[in-house]
């Protein structure tokens, strides 16, 4: 970023004004605020604005309605939204739109804020909109490898030669385990060394295993590693398109992995405004929202989707501290509430009973 760049600030309340400017004094770029709607199109105008953060209820004009003509006159001036209010109804339209970028909540937090505004100016210019949706993934390899009466080694082998496949890689894998009960040696120990092979590969693995003794090892000591394993290839259903709603990365790359490795089409975005942008332009089949996000609370994903008579799931995943009340879960429409640190198995039930 350089010094050069304009960040302007428009609201009806000098005390707002005044404390983004002190929360954003020390940053690499220029700040100037104003209580004028036509000051701001003037200089966008006259000089071009990197980026315009609007406060919603003016007396003048509407945030969003200034945003839209911001929008018209400057495509690439990064819009954001500042709320008070506890919905998104007036909001949602500017968003399916493309006026707005991002929506901020008051009161906010002073790191989060700062955090956006830098992600916003950073990003390129095509990474505001999603007019391409992603073509789906190729059909995932199938590797059958036999286990009855067979050394550990010799089945470790078989599996190492599938998973190195480089079509694993590509299109990801199902191993179906035969006759795993009956292996020659450590079955534990043959099922930890499958574990290093998937997780050393990064390659998106599921396991067919009809003994059980597979989704077991997997029950007892997997934790957090993303391998799916089911009973039978029937379970292997037709894949879901499924959008996560998450702002840790690693969370995400959790996620992401395994939902992929359960046969799923997966899709992350880190915030309010980009979920409710990627759900007007494409479909999906479930959606996998934090309930704490930067720019609002993760329930107005779940009202949008309520408001505007979208038939998708969501499952909302928590904290345990800023898990929901019932009552707040059924007027949102969330058909489940998961507890963080995630669970390979919660996650898998609730996508599989959704």
């Amino acid at each position: 970023m350089t010094a050069t760049r304009l960040v302007l600030c428009i609201d009806d309340d000098p005390p707002v004004l005044s404390a983004i400017r002190r929360l954003l004094r020390n940053e690499p770029y220029e700040v100037r605020t104003t209580e004028d709607p036509e000051e701001v199109l003037k200089l966008v105008e006259a000089r071009g604005v990197a980026l315009i953060i609007a406060d919603q209820r003016m007396p003048r004009m509407l945030g969003t309605d200034l945003l839209k003509a911001v929008r018209q006159r400057s495509p690439e001036t990064a819009c954001v939204i500042l709320t008070g209010h506890a919905d998104l109804s007036d909001i949602a339209g500017a968003m399916n739109d493309g006026a707005v970028d991002r929506l901020i909540r008051k009161p906010w937090v002073d790191a989060d804020f700062r955090k956006l505004i830098r992600q916003l100016l950073d990003r390129k210019p095509d990474e505001f909109g999603f007019a391409e949706p992603r073509r789906p993934r190729a059909e995932r390899l199938v590797r059958r490898v036999a286990c009855a009466g067979r050394p550990a080694a010799d089945v470790l082998s078989d599996l190492a030669a599938a998973v190195d496949d480089p079509q694993a890689a590509e299109r990801g894998i199902v191993l179906v385990l035969e006759g795993l009960l009956r292996v020659e040696g450590s079955l534990n120990g043959l099922l930890l060394d499958l574990v290093r092979l998937i997780v050393g590969r990064g390659v998106r693995a599921t396991l067919v295993d009809g003994s059980g003794a597979a989704g077991a090892f997997f029950d007892l000591v997997g934790g957090r590693v993303p391998i799916v394993v089911y009973r039978n290839e029937e379970e292997l259903k037709v894949p879901k398109r499924i959008l996560v709603v998450e702002d840790h990365n690693e969370n995400i790359e959790f996620l992401k992995a395994l939902i992929e490795s359960a046969g799923h089409h997966c899709e992350a975005v880190m915030s309010v405004g980009d979920a409710i942008q990627r759900l007007s332009s494409a479909p999906f089949d479930l959606v996998l929202l934090d309930l704490v996000l930067p720019d609002a609370e993760g329930i107005e994903v779940a009202r949008h989707i309520l408001e505007r008579q979208l038939t998708i799931p969501v499952i909302a995943i928590s904290g345990y501290l800023d898990r929901l009340s019932d009552e707040r879960v059924a007027s949102a429409g969330i058909r489940r509430q998961l507890t963080k640190p995630y669970q390979v198995r919660e996650i898998l039930d609730a996508i599989r009973d959704s």
